[in-house]
């Protein structure tokens, strides 16, 4: 088996269990809805109010090859968190070696209940809350934050920076930055200015006109 897109994110809040399983059914029925589910898209759901854990696992043929999609949708009610996961994996359907690596883009239809949880969450990360917008560094100021928060020790997911001056256009866009949701952030720099603020900060060039730079953890 082989995954292929993961996400996953926690809160403190467990109130939000509730909030989140209807997330997850209203997704089901619009993704599989139950006149279409037949014996080659099985259904499997664990949902019960005494059970910490609520999954919900979903099973499509690939017709490119031996194998299945699956999709795992997990929620996990611990002592300290509410915990959500959600995967898409590449499983073997009959005796075979499925490809050592597979890439696929985040689905538009898991990207949408990604979006959804992160929306209900509004967890932080680094102080800066989890979302799908682009941050926006235009002047001095704007750039030290940046690279203030690149640095910031309790960060735990990477930043995505373009320096997009005298570009004209943006690699990455709006679209973007939802199919990175709690997956990574996104930061357009947009002027010299802020990118000269940015490097002095760090203390390094990390970022540089043209440039498209991934800062991890």
């Amino acid at each position: 088996m082989i995954t292929t897109y993961g996400f996953s994110i926690a809160t403190p809040n467990k109130d939000l269990r509730q909030a989140a399983i209807d997330a997850v059914f209203r997704w089901l029925d619009e993704v599989h809805p139950h006149e279409k589910r037949t014996n080659s898209t099985p259904v499997n759901i664990r949902h019960s109010p005494n059970d910490a854990i609520f999954r919900v696992d979903v099973l499509e043929q690939d017709s490119k090859q031996a194998a299945a999609r699956g999709t795992t949708v997990t929620l996990i009610t611990s002592k300290d968190e509410l915990y959500f996961d959600l995967r898409r994996t590449l499983r073997p359907t009959k005796s075979a070696l499925l490809p050592r690596r597979t890439i696929d883009r985040p689905e538009p239809r898991l990207n949408k209940l990604t979006l959804e949880i992160v929306k209900l969450f509004k967890v932080r990360d680094a102080e800066k809350i989890i979302d799908a917008e682009i941050t926006i560094a235009n002047d001095q100021l704007s750039g030290q934050s940046l690279a203030a928060f690149a640095e910031a020790p309790s960060r735990r997911l990477p930043i995505l920076i373009e320096v997009i001056v005298g570009k004209p256009a943006a690699i990455t866009s709006s679209v973007t930055a939802k199919q990175l949701a709690g997956i990574a952030h996104l930061a357009h720099v947009s002027s010299h200015m802020a990118d000269a603020a940015f490097n002095d900060l760090y203390g390094a060039k990390a970022i540089g006109s043209g440039w498209i730079t991934v800062i991890w953890p």
